[in-house]
């Protein structure tokens, strides 16, 4: 059995499976990061899944995948969910609309079935998942930043450490100097 499910943030009624997915921005600069979020809820057992990793239409793109993926307990509708998120970071490297193309997930969906050739009791049988799409404008480098560095960030801090506190400089001894960005 093959079902689809279209969904964005939404929580549907009485859903056994679904998938929420969630950008941080729908405006951007170039090289501005977006970051990227799919959900896959469950309130049924299943033997496994497979889900696609995220594509982009309509530019150049740099996908990162920020660590492993989160698993934690959720109510929706007065029903409990397992839920399994995964995180990108996302860095368009042109202006224009961008689209993050839906994320597609096949489940194999437990299904007790005692019988004779199955004596564990569990079948199984498999649920096509598919999200929404998003679409992102990224606009272009600012024309007062064209021909200088750019580096598009929220929160930018830059630190020094010496390998001697206080910095004390004795000529022929060697001294580090650590700057982080």
């Amino acid at each position: 059995t093959v079902a689809t499910t279209n969904t964005n943030k939404a929580a549907p009624e009485n859903k056994d499976l679904f998938i929420e997915v969630e950008a941080n921005t729908d405006n951007i600069h170039v090289q501005q990061q977006i970051l990227y979020s799919i959900r896959f809820y469950r309130a049924v057992n299943i033997n496994g899944a497979s889900m696609s990793e995220p594509s982009i239409s309509g530019g150049e793109v740099v996908i990162e995948k920020l660590g492993n993926d989160n698993s934690y307990e959720t109510r929706r509708n007065n029903r409990r969910y397992v839920v399994i998120e995964r995180n990108y970071a996302l860095f368009p490297q042109q202006s224009g609309d961008i689209t993050i193309e839906p994320i597609s997930l096949d489940a194999q969906v437990a299904v007790a079935a005692r019988g004779m050739f199955d004596p564990f009791g569990q079948n199984s049988t498999t649920r096509r998942l598919k999200s929404d799409s998003i679409t992102v404008k990224v606009e272009p480098i600012p024309a007062n930043m064209r021909n200088q560095a750019w580096l598009p960030a929220s929160d930018l801090q830059l630190t020094e450490k010496w390998s001697q506190q206080p910095a004390e400089f004795i000529v022929g001894e060697p001294i580090t100097r650590t700057l982080t960005l």
